[in-house]
């Protein structure tokens, strides 16, 4: 709302967003996250919250 109202400059936004875009590139740079996603280890992961989560709903039972 305060963009509609006029309580920014546009070029102060785009500078602002400009510097953001900057930052998280560098960053991503840097990370050392892996490119891609273990997908064997996702499907390991959700199936181990899946049988504690059932097993739990059991025992509410």
């Amino acid at each position: 709302m305060d963009i509609r109202n006029h309580k920014f400059e546009f070029g102060v936004l785009i500078k602002e967003a400009e510097d953001f875009l900057e930052e998280v590139r560098h960053l991503f740079s840097k990370s050392d996250l892996p490119e891609g996603v273990d997908n064997q280890k996702v499907s390991a992961i959700v199936n181990e919250i899946r049988e504690e989560f059932y097993s739990k709903k059991q025992i509410l039972r």
